[in-house]
């Protein structure tokens, strides 16, 4: 009973607290601006909402204080609606319910935007306050203008929304000798080519439609079908081609998805070729030791010509040439059917020089032409550590000053050169050079030096570790040099290690302003972590006489010794 009466004390005293008057602070008005929009929208630059053409987008002013508010449509392409809004609604044009045209004007403090047509389109918040207003963003601070003729503060913004067009497959074909085929001409384009004739095919990447990956189908076309937004193809087969077909995507995150099929309103006629049926390039060694052997046309299937060919193989080991059978000759699995297989009886090795000739009829392509004779020089495979072009061609044009700067990315001076404080430089440079754009450069002179240290008077240098070597095994290593007649040094001397200091080899050059070739076949016998270090010095040059050696081209690859 006691608590009730305490409790019932404690209402009254609130009762009459809450009726006087004179104690009673009314809250201040107050004003600032900020709206709502889908967090979902807010991609790309400056978090422009992307939208599909033919959705909707929402805009909520919540600001407080607004003496007058408005939307206004600043494209003509944008509407507004109302109603119950879903997402992906179907039913939106049913609910369209003003705009269409530029100055278009709502005052609701919501906003249900349509965008029927693609583009970058703007819709215009304008709000007057009392006082200042700031928006701040996440980059930035919108702040609103006094208008003294209103006496009032003026916060005025526009709103861009990034519609993305629906997907249109979107594309441009080509001759073979680069002409634009105009499909506005007809209904239909129809071009005659020969045999092995080709066209090219691009999608416009230009377009406005954002397409993020293609398939292409060519029937009867090699490839048969493709993904590239652009490739050339080429038609071997006789007979009427058509029905060749574009599919555009686009798809990914927080981008709408869309996709279009157009069939290309061409056809080709395919005849005979009256160009002889020829040998394309040297036949080349596989890993397998199959050999391939490119032909200039697409070959029907044949048997039985395994005589038809003569293999003739030279070696430094071999007191004379020997002959090897071909125990299997076959059209290639190749794709696009123009190439030759040949099995042999015995092992090859790529120290060999290997020389196929075709002497026969029986081998022929799909339009009846037969293969003409032919001789020439295998091109063998190598197991090449080297194959980077951009490092081991000193394509790559930064030469790093260290190991731990290289990242595997180029070359860099070795160890040896900053613990011997050397005095020599490396770079790579343009003026001179074996082939591609760029050469190694080495600089190298008796002129100064660490006292008592010979080494300090080189140029030391490495590429990046781990190229993969394995020891037992035999290499070769080549490269191209050029000591040109400008030096004052009679000659320099280039030494390697395949390191720490195992398999080594070096050589002097002399003054030329020719290119000229090294090469040296070595058994490795160790790999360890000094990886394979290039020194460089001035021979027999005085001190005061420098030396300027120039390297391109150098290579490493698995040397295979026939027994």
């Amino acid at each position: 009973m006691k608590k009730i009466n305490i409790l019932l004390t404690m209402i009254m005293l609130l009762a009459f607290m809450a009726c006087d008057d004179d104690d009673y602070v009314a809250p201040n008005s107050f004003s600032d601006v900020a709206w709502y929009s889908p967090a979902y929208a807010r991609q790309g630059a400056e978090y422009m909402p992307i939208i599909g053409q033919r959705a909707y987008f929402s805009i909520a002013d919540i600001s407080q204080g607004a003496i007058e508010h408005k939307w206004e449509l600043l494209n003509p392409e944008i509407y507004f609606l109302k109603g119950d809004l879903v997402r992906n609604d179907t039913m939106l044009v049913e609910k369209i319910s003003g705009g269409g045209e530029v100055g278009d004007i709502s005052t609701d403090g919501t906003v249900h935007l349509y965008f029927p047509e693609g583009g970058i389109q703007g819709v215009r918040l304008y709000n007057t306050f009392e006082e200042e207003v700031f928006f701040r963003g996440k980059d930035s601070t919108i702040s609103s203008v006094y208008d003294e003729k209103l006496g009032l503060h003026v916060f005025d913004h526009t709103f861009f929304v990034d519609v993305y067009h629906d997907v249109v497959a979107d594309y441009n074909v080509y001759t073979e000798n680069g002409e634009l085929i105009d499909f506005t001409a007809a209904d239909t384009i129809k071009i005659q080519m020969s045999s092995g004739g080709k066209l090219h095919f691009a999608q416009n990447v230009d377009s406005i439609y954002n397409i993020t990956d293609v398939t292409w189908n060519f029937p009867s076309g090699t490839p048969a079908s493709s993904s590239e937004d652009s490739l050339s193809v080429i038609f071997y087969n006789t007979g009427i081609v058509k029905n060749i077909s574009l599919n555009a995507n686009r798809s990914g995150n927080n981008i709408p998805s869309s996709s279009d099929k157009v069939i290309i309103p061409l056809e080709i006629e395919v005849v005979p070729s009256t160009e002889p049926l020829v040998l394309v390039g040297n036949p080349i060694e596989q890993e397998n030791q199959t050999i391939e052997i490119q032909i200039s046309g697409k070959l029907k299937e044949f048997t039985g010509q395994e005589g038809s060919f003569e293999v003739t193989v030279n070696n430094d080991v071999l007191a004379t040439p020997i002959q090897i059978a071909v125990t299997n000759a076959k059209r290639s699995d190749h794709e696009s059917g123009a190439f030759i297989s040949l099995e042999l009886a015995d092992e090859i090795y790529n120290s060999d020089e290997i020389t196929i000739a075709y002497t026969g009829t029986g081998i022929k392509s799909l339009d009846g032409r037969t293969v003409e004779p032919f001789t020439e020089t295998v091109i063998m495979h190598n197991v090449a550590l080297t194959d980077h072009e951009g490092i081991y061609g000193f394509e790559t044009t930064v030469l790093y000053p260290s190991r731990g700067d290289n990242n595997g990315n180029g070359w860099n001076l070795a160890w040896n050169h900053t613990s011997n404080n050397s005095t020599g430089t490396a770079s790579i440079v343009q003026d001179f050079k074996f082939s591609g754009e760029s050469a190694l450069k080495l600089t190298a002179d008796d002129t100064e030096g660490k006292p008592g240290n010979a080494n300090s008077k080189m140029t030391w240098i490495e590429p990046p570790l781990g190229m993969g070597q394995v020891v037992g095994k035999v290499y070769k290593l080549s490269m191209q040099y050029l000591y040109p007649t400008s030096n004052v040094s009679p000659d320099a001397v280039l030494w390697w290690t395949q390191g720490p200091w195992g398999a080594n080899g070096q050589f002097t050059a002399t003054p030329s302003d020719e290119w000229k070739y090294y090469e040296k076949i070595f058994t490795l016998t160790n790999v360890g972590g000094d990886g394979f270090i290039i020194r460089f010095d001035n021979g027999s040059g005085d001190e005061s006489e420098e030396a300027i050696l120039y390297v391109d081209d150098f290579k490493m690859f698995e040397y295979e010794e026939r027994p």
